[in-house]
């Protein structure tokens, strides 16, 4: 069975930390309700001064997913990631 949230290291390089806190990149999964087999992963750009942490992700991967199924009704999320380290603005969505 799949993770439904999952919590991940990117590799080798060490976290980046904000006051003491890991920072953290968020990846959703949607699928399309009519063939989950044709998925696609998006990973919005979260403001600088509303950094993402271990504790707030999945509250945040709620209401981002949430806004982004409104925005695609045809698709459900089927996965959260939180991965250590925080994403290259120059990196798209």
């Amino acid at each position: 069975m799949a993770c439904g949230l999952c919590f991940r290291h990117p590799g080798p390089v060490g976290p980046d930390l904000l006051g003491g806190l890991m920072l953290v990149t968020l990846s959703m999964i949607f699928c399309l309700v009519s063939d989950p087999t044709q998925c696609q992963t998006v990973t919005p750009l979260i403001p600088d001064d509303q950094p993402l942490s271990v504790s707030n992700c999945s509250i945040t991967a709620q209401i981002e997913g949430a806004k982004w199924v409104n925005e695609h009704p045809a698709y459900q999320m089927t996965r959260i990631l939180c991965m250590a380290g925080k994403r290259i603005k120059s990196q798209g969505t």
